[in-house]
């Protein structure tokens, strides 16, 4: 039977009526499949009459609230909402419930039993959720790509344009040459390579400013070495934003090595220099940030690092003081 896969566990009933004694119970997998499956607590009894909800569902997720769902016969359930060590209960009289006190930034396991007359569902039915990112947002890449991060390749005045669709890749990876960061070889005819944040919520900023750090280095390519800038004349360094979930990117600030920008490329040395960038006037909604590193010619071989991501709020009337 058809079913979407998801990363969580989920219990299913298949009824054995008919079959007879001494068959065996296999589990085939489609050689295809490019994900792993997982099975466990394998059960072979007699039918019960308290079953556990089934068809999970988590909706409106927001940075604080999230609605559950799901199918049942039943009018009385137990609710269980884990985080870390906290656990909360609700008793609850219909198949969902809202929460609305969430955290920001949190990832939640909320299991639902169902209660009968003559006791309790053997098992628990569950969903695994994160509320939205919110702000403070902070990031430092500590020895892997982070869950949420995207990678993809794109000319980026194509992206910008809205006449090139990025592609997704692998072309950044951890690093911990410089500290924990994330690198790109920024290297030859067509490295235009993107990594890109999960969406981060703005609007819980009390009336302030919001603001982007991140740290940069360069490197020499595969290490720590000082960066040979050389014969380096094509090679570009572009912060973006997204207001609308990646359908659409404006650049926020480029550093050429060309000197066609305002900022240089080549000012960047193996030691990270820490950049801010002005987000207020997205602040009344969400926005997703890429870092963009670009070669279009075989010269300097160079590494980009990226470190210590932050995106907060600043108090403006003292911006400058």
């Amino acid at each position: 039977m058809p079913h979407q896969a998801r990363n969580f566990w989920e219990i299913f009933r298949l009824p054995l009526d008919g079959v007879d004694a001494g068959k065996h119970i296999v589990f085939l997998s489609d050689y295809t499949l490019t994900n792993y499956i997982w099975i466990d607590d394998v059960k072979v009894g007699s039918i019960t009459t308290c079953l556990e909800p089934t068809d999970m569902q988590v909706t409106n997720i927001g940075l604080r609230s999230a609605n559950v769902a799901w199918t049942s016969e039943a009018d009385s359930f137990n609710v269980c909402l884990l985080s870390g060590n906290d656990t909360l209960t609700y008793p609850v009289s219909q198949p969902n419930i809202s929460f609305t006190t969430l955290m920001p930034s949190t990832t939640y396991t909320v299991k639902v039993q169902t209660v009968c007359a003559d006791g309790v569902s053997d098992e628990w039915a569950t969903a695994v959720f994160s509320t939205k990112n919110g702000i403070p947002f902070e990031e430092d890449f500590a020895g892997s790509i982070p869950s949420g991060w995207s990678q993809y390749t794109g000319l980026v005045s194509g992206v910008v344009a809205g006449t090139t669709q990025l592609t997704v890749s692998s072309k950044w990876s951890a690093s911990t040459s410089l500290g924990t960061s994330v690198k790109s070889n920024i290297y030859g005819t067509s490295a235009n390579n993107w990594i890109v944040s999960p969406e981060i919520d703005l609007t819980e900023n009390g009336g302030q400013g919001v603001q982007l750090s991140f740290d940069v280095a360069v490197t020499a390519y595969n290490g720590s070495g000082t960066p040979d800038f050389k014969s380096e004349t094509d090679d570009r360094f572009i912060v973006l934003v997204s207001p609308d979930g990646g359908q659409s990117w404006q650049i926020l600030q480029t550093w050429a090595s060309d000197g066609s920008s305002d900022e240089s490329y080549k000012d960047f040395t193996n030691s990270f220099k820490t950049q801010v960038i002005d987000l207020s006037e997205y602040a009344s909604g969400s926005v997703m940030i890429a870092f963009y590193g670009e070669s279009t010619a075989t010269n300097a071989d160079l590494d980009l690092h990226i470190a210590n991501v932050n995106v907060n709020t600043f108090n403006k009337l003292c911006q400058g003081v």
